[in-house]
């Protein structure tokens, strides 16, 4: 099973600042690529420009802060969860 997933945080950036989405999921990187970067929307919203597909229900992410195309920060906290098992009904 796959599912179709949509990534969206309120985030003030400076110029030449994006966002990333990172996870544990192969199609988020392992937590060492930053292939998914966000687009920037009206009230500083990163939103993914299209749904990102994944094969596990289960994962866990992380918005990282780029800079210029590099890795500045990780979000600080634990790592965000989801369990798309919840929203399927399985």
């Amino acid at each position: 099973t796959e599912f179709d997933v949509n990534f969206n945080i309120r985030y003030t950036t400076k110029f030449g600042q994006s966002i990333c989405v990172v996870g544990s999921a192969p199609e988020l990187g392992e937590w060492k690529d930053y292939n998914h970067h966000l687009r920037w929307t009206d009230g500083h919203v990163w939103v993914t420009q299209a749904p990102i597909r994944v094969r596990s229900q289960y994962f866990k992410y992380k918005y990282v802060l780029m800079e210029h195309g590099k890795c500045v920060q990780w979000e600080k906290g634990v790592d965000r969860i989801a369990d798309l098992s919840l929203l399927s009904g399985d």
